[in-house]
């Protein structure tokens, strides 16, 4: 099994005994809300910003606005003092949203806790990366956002080649190791087709990219093992419900 972005958040709740999650998304993007691991968070809640009133997947949104402005909601994460081990971070992908939203998680987790990040790795044709939204497949701007907040943060991060790329980002400092790339990224950033082909050559180490099964490695454990039994056990039954309706 090919691990996608909720499948990780669930694997670091497990590996790390995390217990409160937020999901930072959309109307267009997120769409696993309802896989988190409800037998491991016993805090869920989900920002859900661009929604109209009448938006309503059957999961509950702790903090709603209808429009891409989350003031409101980041006035009312504050009055809590909120705080969360892991958070999703699926943004409205352009460049201003992306930013905002990985600044704002950054605030709000906790120091052991982790942060993943939804689309850090458009697909080789970069042919989802328009800078303003279209319909379907969208990645937009993210990864740029994404690099740019690593090289000014200089947190301890990587990436899963999985999933159109999912960034995990810790609380700790790490050292500049991307300071040897940042005068070349300053010179294609601007230009979307040249930050997709710059990342594209260099991912790596721009990333620090891991494969699914190394992630998947790193992150075993009793709890793992049993939640990717279970996960498996799920997807072969819906598997075969498709089939037999098929």
């Amino acid at each position: 099994m090919k691990p996608g972005k909720m499948d990780i958040v669930n694997l670091l709740g497990h590996f790390h005994g995390h217990a409160s999650f937020l999901e930072i998304s959309t109307a267009t993007t997120g769409g696993a809300f309802a896989r988190v691991d409800a037998s491991r968070f016993t805090t869920i809640h989900r920002l859900a910003y661009n929604v109209g009133d009448d938006f309503d997947d059957g999961a509950a949104i702790e903090f709603r606005s209808r429009s891409l402005d989350i003031g409101t909601c980041v006035a009312e994460l504050d009055r809590r003092g909120a705080r969360y081990d892991v958070i999703l971070v699926d943004s409205f992908h352009d460049y201003e949203c992306s930013r905002r939203d990985l600044d704002l998680a950054f605030r709000l987790i906790g120091d052991e806790g982790t942060i993943v990040v939804h689309d850090v790795l458009p697909p080789a044709t970069g042919s989802v990366i328009s800078p303003t939204f279209v319909p379907g497949e969208w990645c937009g701007l993210t990864f740029v956002a994404f690099v740019d907040f690593l090289m000014q943060e200089r947190p301890v991060f990587s990436a899963v080649d999985c999933d159109y790329g999912c960034g995990i980002v810790t609380r700790r400092r790490g050292s500049d190791v991307l300071g040897g790339w940042r005068a070349e990224w300053q010179k294609v950033r601007g230009d979307p087709e040249q930050a997709f082909r710059f990342l594209s050559r260099h991912k790596a180490a721009l990333l620090n990219l891991q494969s699914a099964r190394d992630f998947v490695k790193r992150h075993d454990s009793p709890a793992t093992r049993t939640y990717l039994r279970e996960a498996r056990r799920i997807m072969a039954a819906s598997l075969f419900r498709r089939l037999w309706k098929g």
